[in-house]
């Protein structure tokens, strides 16, 4: 049995915000431009792409380029997907809210493969530039904790020193100093679940598996003051 977690006492919820017909929808709709965005052939099994990548026509940094892996005036995810999450979470958490968007898209497509170091190193958002967010990720492909984001429970509660770490990731953005140190908390989700988590919850985007790639649909909702 899958366990309840709680935003406010956990620092992230898992959700079942959409309906199936309107996820499958959503499934089908970002594997179509995930496909085409990095330059695969059409039907590729995503969940292998750790496999076969090598053989796309775009070059991984620029397939995974801030300004092809958001989506720009989409009305599919603008007009249907987006307002959809948006009425549920103002409504479960009173918060006032609005999309946020750096310039690039409202929302994004994200793929980590297992055993390549894909993922960020373990951080919040209030860390970073968006601050004061609601995040939402949706799975599209790899719905077992081991393609799994990772969350520190009940970190949102507590503080944090960060570091800048010098490597592929490097940004001025902070990062969980000693990260290894702490145990996280990885997910099972059924097709159609919303995972939720607090601008303040550690969160690591690292998977622990080994057979699948991880593709997962991204949105970011600000905290109107």
């Amino acid at each position: 049995m899958r366990i309840d977690y709680s935003l406010a006492a956990s620092g992230f919820a898992i959700h079942r915000i959409l309906d199936l017909s309107t996820y499958d929808k959503l499934r089908r709709t970002v594997v179509e431009e995930v496909l085409k965005r990095i330059g695969a052939k059409e039907g590729q099994d995503l969940s292998r792409y750790h496999i076969w990548y090598s053989n796309c026509s775009v070059e991984r940094n620029i397939a995974f380029a801030p300004s092809n892996r958001h989506f720009k005036n989409n009305d599919f995810f603008d007009e249907e997907i987006i307002p959809i999450i948006k009425e549920f979470l103002e409504g479960r958490y009173k918060y006032k809210l609005e999309i946020w968007d750096e310039g690039y898209g409202r929302s994004a497509f994200r793929m980590i493969r297992p055993g390549f170091n894909d993922g960020y190193p373990a951080s919040c958002k209030a860390w970073g530039p968006a601050g004061q967010v609601l995040s939402v990720t949706i799975p599209i492909v790899g719905f077992t904790r081991f393609e799994s984001p990772g969350f520190l429970i009940g970190s949102h509660l507590k503080d944090y020193e960060g570091e800048i770490l010098r490597n592929k990731f490097q940004h001025d953005e902070l990062r969980l100093i000693d990260s290894h140190k702490y145990t996280f908390t990885y997910l099972d989700n059924c097709e159609g679940d919303s995972i939720v988590f607090h601008w303040k919850t550690m969160h690591t985007e690292q998977i622990i598996g080994r057979e699948t790639t991880r593709v997962s649909y991204e949105m970011r909702f600000k905290l109107i003051i």
